[in-house]
């Protein structure tokens, strides 16, 4: 791919950003995003890492673009069921760009859900490569919330991801920076850090890899725990299991809360193209309620 190609793609996706975050008065609170399964810190997936962790950027090796449908699914760890998300990057050198526009229908209780093509999240990230074993990233998040105290907040996140062995992979990341210190950002954004790893025990492979990931808020003892198991079956064919646990009590203002989610996923490549599908189950275990919960994905690669 040229590098005017690489250029014009960074810029569409900067201008269309630009764009849609001047809208801040129509914008819905979300801080933590649909949860899509398959993100694990130190086991990026291409334009997905904008989510997670945006120093995985830099391992993508040309222009890819997801779209990203959630329908079900209950409100665990922080983190909404229903809703989609538009994911485009592109990397440029050492560099990679990437931005994404979101819509979460699910809200917390008493608040206002917005429509279907509402946006209510906006992203956008930048990803540097060191090197081939270590890598930085940043992201700039713009949330809202309609609603008696309706508001907007701007968040920072930075996270880097290192690869010592082909077997394994670190990640640390912290989410949820805001960009000011007003009452209302208060109330909207939590400051979240997390690690990960990542285990390819057959030389390295892609075969198969083993996940783990921690992830607490601050001032809060108690985090959501993430295990995920990947094997790719052959060329164009992967399954992943993955199980969530998450504990909070302070943060929620209320006593301790257990939830847990467990999520199969299946991916199929045709070249250039590629899609997903998924099916998770939730439980929260003080209330007893269970739910489900289906996600689609479609990917476009320029480079496979």
């Amino acid at each position: 791919m040229s590098l005017s190609t690489r250029l014009w793609q960074a810029g569409l996706m900067l201008a269309l950003l630009a764009t849609v975050t001047t809208a801040h008065g129509q914008m819905w609170r979300q801080d933590g995003g649909v949860y899509f399964p398959g993100q694990a810190l130190a086991d990026p997936r291409g334009a997905l890492s904008l989510r997670t962790n945006p120093a995985g950027l830099t391992e993508l090796r040309g222009f890819e673009g997801r779209l990203q449908l959630s329908a079900g699914g209950s409100w665990v760890g922080g983190s909404r069921g229903a809703g989609w998300g538009a994911f485009g990057a592109a990397p440029l050198g050492r560099l990679a760009f990437a931005a994404a526009l979101e819509n979460v229908r699910d809200t917390a209780p008493g608040g206002v859900s917005p429509g279907a093509f509402d946006i209510n999240r906006v992203s956008m990230g930048a990803g540097l490569r060191f090197g081939d074993r270590l890598s930085v990233g940043a992201a700039a998040r713009s949330h809202g919330q309609t609603g008696p105290d309706a508001a907007w907040a701007e968040s920072w996140d930075f996270a880097l991801l290192a690869r010592p062995w082909s077997w394994l992979s670190f990640a640390m990341r912290v989410t949820g920076l805001a960009a000011d210190d007003s009452k209302q950002t208060a109330n909207i954004l939590r400051t979240r850090y997390a690690w990960g790893l990542a285990l390819r025990p057959f030389a390295g492979s892609d075969r198969l890899t083993m996940a783990l990931d921690l992830d607490w808020p601050e001032d809060d003892h108690l985090g959501t725990l993430t295990f995920s198991l990947r094997s790719r079956i052959m060329d164009g064919l992967a399954v992943m299991l993955e199980t969530r646990n998450f504990r909070h009590n302070r943060t929620s203002g209320g006593p301790d809360q257990r939830d847990s989610s467990v999520a199969l996923l299946f991916e199929l490549g045709f070249g250039h193209w590629g899609t997903e599908l998924s099916f998770r189950g939730d439980n929260s275990a003080p209330t007893g309620s269970e739910g489900g919960g289906t996600q689609l994905g479609v990917r476009f690669s320029s480079d496979v």
